[in-house]
């Protein structure tokens, strides 16, 4: 069972009163009913049913903007999308790099006050390069994370210079209907570590705050080790509003001891998760 302790902040919060938020992100973000017309969604029909996430309130991003009393301005995810192009594609679109994804996130003549970025799993997931072989000057490859990452939050930060900027990084996930799921270290030989530094990296170096889900070690329960189930939707929405907030938020924890297994490790450890919350520990072996 699962509870939540609330750290009261009022002052920090009320920043965010009746502001316009939109959200730029992939499957893990969609609603039907909830993105542009004819975009890509993964949460409709049967994957509702099997996830529970039917509605608004269900949504890691309706959560988030319903506790910081805020106003969803556009969600503009596309399922499958990237942050770098997709190849076989002959435009950029729908990249997190094309100029129509970007500009999907106005509406009609009012600009998004924030901005919060959920992109670049569907790159790490597919192998995507995650830096340049052969770097050629300041000319950047937009098939090659690092470089994309750098080009949407230049183009953003050109497009809406007044927005505050979250770049939300990569999370562990596991499946409860599903423990021979498990959770890959590395893909196509890039960590989720590696991927997330670039995250951090590149969104400091166009001021833009990053908000780290995979340094709490909590893994996001799934239906499939990637979508998060409604349970998941909520963690999602407790962390994202711990990181704009600075600790301002519903904090997750268990209400009685942690249900630890063990879900890898080596000779000299074993990695252990709670089955209930998700929390990650490490046990050193004698």
């Amino acid at each position: 069972m699962i509870y939540y302790l609330l750290f009261y902040n009022t002052a920090e919060r009320k920043v965010f009163l009746k502001k316009y938020v939109s959200i730029f992100g992939d499957s893990i973000s969609t609603l039907s009913g909830w993105n542009p017309k004819d975009y890509n969604v993964f949460y409709e029909g049967e994957n509702c049913e099997r996830s529970g996430v039917k509605d608004y309130s269900d949504t890691w991003w309706g959560q988030l903007i319903e506790y910081l009393e805020a106003n969803l301005l556009v969600n503009d995810s596309w399922s499958g999308s990237r942050v770098t192009k997709l190849p076989n594609y002959y435009r950029l679109f729908p990249s997190g790099i094309s100029d129509e994804r970007i500009n999907n996130l106005k509406k009609l003549h009012r600009n998004p006050d924030i901005i919060v970025i959920q992109l670049g799993v569907n790159d790490w997931g597919f192998g995507v390069d995650l830096l340049s072989q052969k770097p050629n000057g300041n000319e950047r490859n937009k098939f090659v994370f690092r470089d994309a990452y750098s080009m949407m939050l230049e183009k953003l930060r050109s497009k809406y210079p007044k927005a505050q900027i979250y770049c939300v990084t990569l999370f562990s996930t596991y499946t409860p209907t599903e423990p021979v799921i498990h959770f890959p270290k590395v893909l196509y030989g890039n960590s989720i570590e590696s991927y997330n530094k670039v995250i951090g990296e590149v969104a400091s170096e166009y001021q833009c705050e990053v908000i780290d889900l995979h340094a709490d070690k909590i893994s996001i329960p799934t239906i499939d080790g990637s979508h998060p189930n409604k349970d998941g939707m909520t963690i999602l929405a407790k962390l994202i509003a711990r990181g704009i907030l600075s600790g301002d938020c519903l904090h997750l924890d268990c209400q009685t001891d942690h249900e630890y297994v063990q879900i890898g490790g080596d000779p000299r450890k074993r990695v252990l998760m709670c089955s209930q919350c998700g929390k990650i520990r490490e046990e050193e072996l004698s």
